[in-house]
């Protein structure tokens, strides 16, 4: 004795369909949505991972003193002409604090406020070529707001729906104020390196609490679209 079950496959084949059209980017879905989700979480994780190396907390390598020097200071102009600057603050108040001392004044406020110039300024001189208070990759912080969590089309980032996929880093035609080249050219020159420049990459594959973020999201994207 048999007996026939029949299965309703059409929800299944709806299911199978809808997850087929989002992931070919044919639709706007929930897989879709959860790929956009993970553009935005792959960035998040290229932004805190930029602004820990930026800051030391990676292998990427110091800059050279004279990119350094080159810096804006706070303040105004490079860190070079402030180096200049402390140098004659310095300098002049040497010459004021002897005149002062030679008179037997070297006690006086004016005394004082003389040799506090001239800290102030063997501090700036000693602090201008070393890293303190920059960041690698932020003059201008291009770079750095590029992979933005959140996709706003700042100059030189791009975010696209793909087939399979969501495609974020750098590209378009935004260019750098100081020159020719495009933002994304300059994220490649530094991801790659030359023989003059160190290579420091940005765009790497995600760390793992990333991963299970993704991970998460796809999966609760695919839960709700099977209730349905």
């Amino acid at each position: 004795m048999t007996e026939v079950v029949h299965v309703n496959l059409a929800p299944l084949a709806r299911f199978r369909d809808v997850i087929a059209r989002d992931l070919a980017g044919n639709s706007d879905g929930p897989v879709r949505r959860a790929m956009r989700q993970w553009a935005a979480i792959y960035r998040g994780f290229l932004q805190e991972r930029f602004n820990s190396f930026s800051r030391g907390g990676g292998d990427w390598k110091p800059l050279a003193r004279s990119t350094i020097l080159g810096r804006r200071a706070k303040g105004g102009g490079t860190r070079r002409q402030k180096i200049a600057k402390a140098r004659k603050t310095r300098a002049a108040a040497a010459v004021r604090l002897e005149k002062l001392e030679a008179k037997g004044q070297g006690s006086t406020p004016q005394a004082i406020k003389a040799l506090d110039q001239i800290v102030k300024a063997g501090k700036t001189i000693q602090d201008m070529p070393t890293m303190t208070g920059i960041s690698i990759l932020r003059d201008k912080g291009l770079l750095f707001n590029a992979v933005a969590p959140q996709f706003e089309g700042a100059p030189g980032a791009i975010q696209q729906d793909i087939p399979f996929g969501v495609r974020v880093g750098y590209g378009g035609p935004g260019r750098h104020p100081d020159g020719t080249a495009t933002i994304a050219d300059i994220a490649s020159f530094h991801q790659e390196g030359g023989p003059h420049l160190p290579a420091r990459k940005i765009i790497v594959p995600p760390g793992e609490a990333a991963i299970r973020k993704m991970n998460d999201v796809m999966q609760a994207a695919v839960d709700g679209l099977a209730r349905e």
